[in-house]
């Protein structure tokens, strides 16, 4: 059986697009990259319709996806907190502590 090729999935607002991006690092990059100079800190989001990121105007179904999936976008996995930690810095950009998996 062949293995499915994951990527991260970032999608900034309701109208933005999907884009993969081969490593969490990369999706990061890319969502300070556009949030830059926003207010507020990130925060994770799990939601109906989302599960991501908020910050500044990027709230509930308009808030930043994040995602683990496969060449269609397809939803495999969030990423875990200790992942959102180790990209976005503890207590720094995501205002919270690592907590165990």
């Amino acid at each position: 059986m062949a293995t499915r090729k994951l990527s991260w999935w970032v999608r900034v607002g309701d109208a933005g697009e999907y884009e993969p991006f081969g490593t969490l690092s990369e999706a990061a990059d890319a969502i300070r990259d556009t949030v830059r100079g926003g207010d507020g800190p990130l925060q994770r989001y799990i939601g109906p319709a989302l599960r991501g990121i908020e910050f500044g105007e990027y709230r509930g179904n308009n808030g930043i996806s994040l995602f683990r999936g496969d060449s269609d976008a397809q939803f495999s996995r969030e990423a875990t907190h200790n992942e959102m930690l180790d990209v976005f810095g503890e207590c720094g950009d995501m205002h919270c502590t690592k907590e165990s998996e």
